[in-house]
Parts: structure tokens; sequence; C-alpha cells
């Protein structure tokens, strides 16, 4: 339920608190999301929703939801037509998780970080996370996953891996805008002795 996440971060307090801010630095979030799952249909729309956003979409386009819907089948060329919608689901999962979080860390000597999820590709990323430049923004120390297993680009078969100089960007982008460093989260799921060539 909704309680969930105050009952945790209260058990974490109680239990481990003289240890907040020394021998546990930080808190790492691994891949928030609002999504369930990061499926991608094809020919079907998948809306990230909340209750009220149709009320919300309304006041600040003065277009009804379903009307975006239908745009989006009709006029299939216009890519601006959702931008209002996700900068408001964005606004709603940076205030509902991220800046919940962040001020619970703060409250209790620690520091928020952690990545986001599909960080390395702009659509996708929007897709599962919102506005990644400005959830990032609410880590006070940013992080990166970088566990690939592979050393081959999954987009289009090559080796150059040149899809994770994004998420190195963005990165480094919040490093400096925070005054921070960066975390990385490295070969968790992935051989060790894998050999780089």
């Amino acid at each position: 339920g909704i309680e969930t996440p105050n009952y945790i971060r209260r058990k974490y307090a109680k239990r481990f608190s003289e240890y907040f801010g020394n021998t546990i630095r930080g808190i790492f979030t691994d891949e928030p999301t609002f999504t369930a799952e990061h499926i991608f249909p094809k020919n079907e729309l998948y809306l990230p929703y909340y209750d009220g956003v149709e009320r919300d979409i309304e006041i600040k386009t003065g277009k009804k939801l379903i009307d975006y819907i239908k745009e989006q089948y009709t006029n299939k060329k216009n890519h601006n037509t959702w931008t209002e919608y996700y900068k408001l689901i964005s606004d709603r999962f940076c205030y509902a998780y991220f800046r919940q979080l962040r001020s619970w860390c703060d409250n209790h000597n620690l520091l928020l970080t952690g990545h986001l999820l599909l960080e390395h590709n702009c659509f996708y990323s929007n897709y599962v996370s919102g506005d990644a430049l400005r959830m990032i923004r609410e880590l006070s120390f940013t992080g990166i996953d970088e566990i690939y297993s592979s050393t081959e680009d999954m987009q289009n078969g090559t080796t150059d891996m040149c899809y994770e100089y994004l998420t190195y960007a963005t990165i480094e982008y919040a490093a400096k805008r925070n005054n921070s460093g960066a975390i990385a989260e490295l070969f968790s799921c992935g051989p060790c002795d894998m050999p780089v060539s």
C-alpha cells in the first residue's frame, strides 16, 4: 500500500540510524520507474496514468486526453503530441517518489543515489521514468548502470557500444550541476572475468 515506503524507512531509521552518515552513507535507488514492466507493445498505446491526469492535461492544454489518443493514431508525424502529457507524468513522479525520498535522506544525513531505468535511450527513458535530466537532479549523488555483460551493441549489432555515451553525458551533467561525484553499478550480473575484447 501507500504506507509501505514510509514503513520501510521508519524501520531503517529505527534499526540503523546510528550508522547513517558514517557507515551507511546513502540509499541507492535502482531503476525507479512508473511502469510495472518495461514492455513496449507494438500497435498498442501504453499510458502511464495517475488519478487526476485527465483533468490536469485539460487544464494545462485545453485538450482532453482522448484527443491526444486520437491524434496518436491519426497524426503519427506529430511527435509533440505527448510533450505536455509526459511533463505532467514527470512532475508527479518527481514529487511522489524522488522528492519524498530525497527529503527523507536529507533529514537522516544520507545521500540519495542511484540510477534510472533505460537511461541510455532518451525515448525509452522518458517512456518509463519521465524527464531523465529532471529526475537525476533530485539525486544528491548521481549513479549510472554499467553492468553489461555483452560487448555487442544491442541496437545495431556493432561492438562500439556508442549508445552509452548518452548515459555518461547525462551523469556528467548531474554531477556538475549538483557539485558532486557519481557512483556506478558495475557488473552486478556479469562475469568478472569477461574479456575486454
